[in-house]
């Protein structure tokens, strides 16, 4: 199967999602525009779904050397993990209003699009623990398991992303946003009594 029909499929799918959203894109538009035929769609993608997965799959490909790239150019931990937040957020809503997906499609295809996402989750929970290391190390961060932190704060984030990007209050939407980081930031940066036990044990 030629790698370059499939950048032609990818390009052509992209198109056509932002042109006309996922349910009126047919695989025989793809097909047309990406000058092939239908079964050559059909050798490379199983269906209309698992294109779109590799069409979001390379989007965030993109998006995640542009993040962790963000986050290295910032100064502080806190000041990494607000550009963690604040920039995979502005992407994913960008990319979801890049393809049109209408409220409904989008909630249904999130777990068809998760098998396509794993390693970028991989990506960002790697991205995400480091810059908790790097902060418990420096003593901005106060917490016992980066890892565990980690884990638990993308949950979040996955979980406010659905929400987030199903509103089209774009004041609202960055206002949630906001109070989440300095939740977040207010937990991490806070001193508790079982932490400063734990140290004057240790």
């Amino acid at each position: 199967m030629s790698s370059e029909h499939r950048i032609a499929i990818l390009d052509a799918a992209t198109d056509s999602f932002s042109r006309l959203g996922f349910k009126k894109t047919s695989i025989e538009d793809i097909a047309k525009r990406a000058g092939i035929g239908k079964g050559t769609v059909y050798l490379h993608f199983e269906s209309k779904e698992a294109l779109l997965g590799a069409v979001i799959d390379r989007n965030r490909g993109e998006a995640l050397v542009h993040l962790e790239a963000a986050v290295r150019r910032a100064g502080s931990p806190e000041a990494k993990l607000r550009t963690f937040i604040e920039v995979r957020e502005a992407q994913l809503t960008r990319v979801t209003r890049t393809l049109s997906l209408p409220e409904a499609t989008m909630l249904e295809f999130i777990p068809v699009a998760e098998p396509f996402l794993r390693e970028d989750r991989a990506r960002e929970l790697a991205l995400l623990e480091s810059i908790i290391v790097e902060g418990k190390a420096q003593g901005a961060f106060f917490v016992r398991e980066p890892r565990s932190v980690a884990l638990g704060l993308l949950a979040g984030l996955h979980g406010i992303t659905g929400m987030l990007l199903t509103s089209v209050e774009d004041a609202r939407q960055r206002a949630a946003l906001s109070e989440m980081l300095e939740l977040v930031l207010r937990g991490l940066t806070m001193r508790s009594p079982v932490s400063d036990d734990t140290s004057s044990r240790g």
